[in-house]
């Protein structure tokens, strides 16, 4: 778009069988194309996996007024949210620890095997797995992390994890990475 246009309109809609959204998005013309990621809330039903048609629309004004126009059928796309627990618990006398991880994904994917790492000074660490479910609501895992290298002991510790699902034939994932995990006893 021309710089210094005004943006009278710049709107997003999806759409689905059961389910529709609209948003605005904060656009100014600066002379050059740049993507933009937006989040369309349904504002009847609710959206499920699979296709939508999206269309995006963009008016702008200058004394005269321009319109530009796009649709496209997209595929809505599982987002994973994980988090972990802000401490961990020592078990076994430091060979290994417990730690909850809460992960929420769409119904309609499929949990797959996820990896959770505990390091600690450089000196102790281990991994533990977990299978995340999808059906829309959070679950939380308490997950064994067992130490391959020394042992872990009360004090801060780093763990990271991802969240691994399928949606499609295809593997979509959430991360969350905790450089202050208190490892309690």
């Amino acid at each position: 778009m021309p710089e210094r246009w005004t943006v009278v309109e710049a709107v997003v809609r999806v759409s689905q069988p059961g389910a529709s959204g609209r948003v605005s998005f904060p656009l100014t013309c600066i002379g050059s194309l740049r993507p933009f990621s937006v989040t369309v809330p349904a504002s009847g039903g609710a959206f499920q996996l699979g296709s939508a048609q999206v269309s995006a629309s963009v008016v702008i004004q200058r004394g005269k007024t321009a319109r530009a126009d796009d649709s496209e059928v997209l595929t809505v796309q599982p987002t994973v949210l994980v988090e972990l627990a802000e401490t961990a618990r020592l078990e076994r006398g430091g060979a290994a620890v417990v730690v909850d991880v809460t992960v929420a994904c769409p119904a309609g994917g499929n949990g797959l095997q996820s990896s959770l790492v505990v390091s600690q000074e450089g000196r102790s660490i281990g991994s533990g797995t977990y299978v995340p479910v999808c059906d829309g609501s959070p679950h939380t895992f308490t997950v064994l992390v067992e130490a391959s290298q020394g042992l872990y002991h009360t004090g801060i510790a780093q763990a990271l994890t991802f969240a691994n699902t399928e949606f499609g034939g295809e593997v979509f994932y959430g991360i969350d990475d905790d450089g202050a995990l208190d490892i309690v006893s």
